[in-house]
This record gives structure tokens, C-alpha cells and sequence, in this order.
């Protein structure tokens, strides 16, 4: 790369960031003036360009000191602020619609995401606002937050449907609409939230059948299947559904044996940090013995286990990078809330805990590579 040719990918880069064109060119002058006393010092092309930086550490470190143009497209979402504060005070004062008016911020990302965001990937991030809208309104409405939680269902659902290709978006989708089923079925049938969760076999069976069949798939699809009748006819036989779900072990072994579950478990931690392997197995152990002690305690026990993932990332980087931990615990926090007080209604709000950690950690926002 010559001085041309490097200053040309400034120039450009700079131009795509939106830096106005004054400060592009007294930008463009100062380089030029740097690249030529570096050459005259006697380096190389290569030695100048590595000395001077990429176009892209160069604007990180001036852009606080530039001027960017502002399209029409970000006025429109600058005075988004403003449209929602006044929505949001006319809705409450006027129609005193205070329990809903607070939505009315979403104007703000909902608007800079469709400008912003690019074709399908919009539908994918306007999902999550949409869900919340009709979460909300139907819960005030009609007061029947469950099942209405089941709409959060479609951020996964659209992300799989826009981007999985060919068979496996069928598999990929199935436990959403398994999940949706075993809910709403649940409400109407007695005893279905026991025995119905079963219907969850058809995922792995849909992964085979879609599959061409081997002799192993076979014994595996074969193996399910049983798995199945038995713990629904050892169930219904001795109602003691607490520790039917061991039959399903059996495929489970099968899959391991033929390859079809591959488990890959880094003890790089572990052996540097043996009280990490001591923790973990005390977590295990504790969560045999609640779930065998407590009765029904499967239905929320296992989030005990989170706690052995969690132990993986200390051992990894400590608490360097805390949003690391925040699916585990907002995850925790759900289940207790929901499972112990009954506040599912609410508790999923937790989980905005992510984006919020992530952002107040982040000290060093980079420019997303894809902008580069």
C-alpha cells in the first residue's frame, strides 16, 4: 500500500463514518504531511501505514473531535425522544393511561431500528418491542399474563425462521411449538403439565426421521420411542412421576454410544483451579439431593446447575467481564420468582438486567466489525 492508496481508505472510511467533508480534508492534509516526514525518516511503506494506524484506530481516536453530518434518517430518530415524552404525558394526563403510556418510549429504538436495521434482520430486532407491546396490553386488559408470555416465543421463532435453512428449521422450531402446545394444553387437561411433557421426544425424533436412516438412527428412534411408552405406562401405573423421566436416560446412553450426542467439557479450569472441580461437584451433589429430598423440586431444581457454567467462566476470566454471568443469574432469578411468589408476570423483566449490565461494563465500545 503506497501513500495514495492509504490515504484513499482514510478518506473513504472517514466518508462512510459521515464525518463532514472539512474535517475529512484537514484530516486527509495532516496524514499526508505524517506519512511524509515518516518516509523521510527512512521507513517503509509497510513500517509508515503500521505506524500511522488503520483508517479504523484513526477515527477511533479523533471522533470525538469531528463533525458528523446528520442524515434525514437520524433526525427522524433524534426527535423520536421528544414524540415519546409527549405521547407518554398526553396518554397518562388525557386518557389516564399511565399503566401503558411508559411504552410509549419503544417509539425511540422501534424507529431507529427501522431505519436503520437493514431487511430481515428488522423483523428479528423489532420482535422483542412487539412481544412486549402485546405481553402488556393483553395482561392489562384481560389480566391473563399466562399463557400471554408465550408471545416472547416469536424473537426465537422469527431470528430461526429468517435464517435457518431447509430441514433443520423445522427441528429447530419444534420445541418452540412443542412449548406452546404443552402450555396451552395444560390449561384444558388435568395432569397434562405432568406426564404431557413427553411430546418434547418429538424434537429428537424429528432430527432423525428427517435425516436418512441409518441402523444407528434406527436403534436410537427405536430406543425414544420406548422410552416414551415407558414413562407414560410406568406413570399412569404408579402416579410416581417424580423419577419416571430415568427411562429417557436409556436413549440418551444409545446417542452418546453411536456419536449423535457429542459432549465437549474443557478441564483446562478445573485442573489450574481444583476448588473449582470440588465446588462443582458439591453443586451436583446438591442438586441430587434437593430434587430426590423435596418433592416436585425437578420442576425448578436444576437451575442449581447453572451455577457449574458460571464456576467455567470465573475460572476462565474471573469477573473481567460480568454480563458473561447475567443469563445464568437473571435465568435464577426468574425461576425463584416465578416458581416461589407467582410473579412470572413480572419476573421476566429481570432478564433486561443483560443489555443493562453489558452496557454499564463496557467501557471500550468498538465499532462493530461489519462496519468496518
Amino acid at each position: 500500500m503506497n501513500k495514495q492508496e492509504y490515504l484513499k481508505a482514510l478518506e473513504v472510511y472517514l466518508s462512510e463514518k459521515q464525518v463532514i467533508k472539512k474535517d475529512i480534508d484537514l484530516i486527509i492534509s495532516d496524514y499526508s504531511d505524517l506519512y511524509d516526514e515518516a518516509l523521510d525518516s527512512g521507513l517503509s511503506h509497510t513500517d509508515v501505514v503500521s505506524k500511522l494506524g488503520n483508517p479504523n484506530t484513526i477515527y477511533e481516536a479523533i471522533k470525538d473531535d469531528v463533525k458528523h453530518q446528520m442524515h434525514k434518517h437520524n433526525r427522524i430518530v433524534a426527535i423520536t425522544p421528544f414524540v415519546a415524552i409527549i405521547t407518554f404525558y398526553l396518554l397518562g394526563f388525557l386518557g389516564n393511561l399511565w399503566e401503558y403510556s411508559w411504552m410509549a418510549f419503544f417509539i425511540i429504538p422501534i424507529t431507529a431500528i427501522i431505519v436503520n436495521v437493514k431487511r430481515k434482520d428488522k423483523f428479528v430486532a423489532l420482535s422483542p418491542f412487539v412481544a412486549v407491546l402485546i405481553f402488556m396490553i393483553t395482561g392489562f386488559t384481560t389480566g391473563f399474563w399466562h399463557p400471554t408470555w408465550l408471545i416472547f416465543l416469536i424473537i426465537p421463532v422469527l431470528a430461526i425462521s429468517i435464517n435457518v435453512k431447509g430441514r433443520e428449521k423445522i427441528v429447530a422450531l419444534s420445541p418452540f411449538a412443542l412449548t406452546t402446545i404443552y402450555i396451552l394444553v395444560s390449561m384444558f387437561v388435568d395432569g397434562f403439565h405432568i406426564y404431557g411433557w413427553a411430546i418434547f421426544a418429538l424434537t429428537p425424533i424429528l432430527a432423525i426421521v428427517l435425516k436418512p436412516l441409518t441402523p444407528s438412527r434406527i436403534i436410537l428412534l427405536i430406543t425414544i420411542v420406548l422410552a416414551v411408552v415407558a414413562h407414560q405406562v410406568i406413570g399412569h401405573m404408579t402416579q410416581e412421576w417424580q423419577f419416571t423421566w430415568l427411562v429417557y436416560l436409556i436413549p440418551a446412553i444409545v446417542a452418546l454410544f453411536f456419536g449423535d450426542i457429542q459432549i465437549g467439557v474443557d478441564f483446562k479450569n478445573y485442573k489450574k483451579h481444583p476448588v473449582l472441580l470440588l465446588l462443582a461437584l458439591m453443586i451436583l451433589t446438591a442438586y441430587i439431593l434437593v430434587s430426590i429430598l423435596i418433592p416436585y423440586a425437578w420442576n425448578w431444581s436444576w437451575i442449581i446447575l447453572l451455577g457449574i457454567p458460571m464456576l467455567g467462566i470465573y475460572g476462565s476470566i474471573k469477573f473481567s467481564s460480568p454480563v458473561a454471568y447475567m443469563p445464568f443469574i437473571s435465568t435464577i432469578i426468574f425461576i425463584v420468582l416465578g416458581q416461589f411468589f407467582g410473579l412470572y408476570a413480572y419476573a421476566w423483566l429481570v432478564y433486561l438486567t443483560i443489555p443493562m449490565v453489558a452496557i454499564l461494563t463496557n467501557h471500550d465500545l468498538k465499532t462493530d466489525k461489519t462496519d468496518e
